[in-house]
């Protein structure tokens, strides 16, 4: 089975933020950003 049949597995493992400080802005990620984490593999 797909893991398209399964959308509970990336539920689990995404997480959703907000940028604080200015620690990553080399990479392009400033504050106040928002950023999506999916730890899925």
């Amino acid at each position: 089975m797909s893991a398209a049949f399964k959308p509970w597995l990336f539920t689990l493992a995404l997480f959703i933020g907000q940028a604080q400080a200015y620690s990553m802005q080399g990479v392009g990620i400033f504050d106040g950003d928002i950023l999506i984490v999916d730890r899925h593999e």
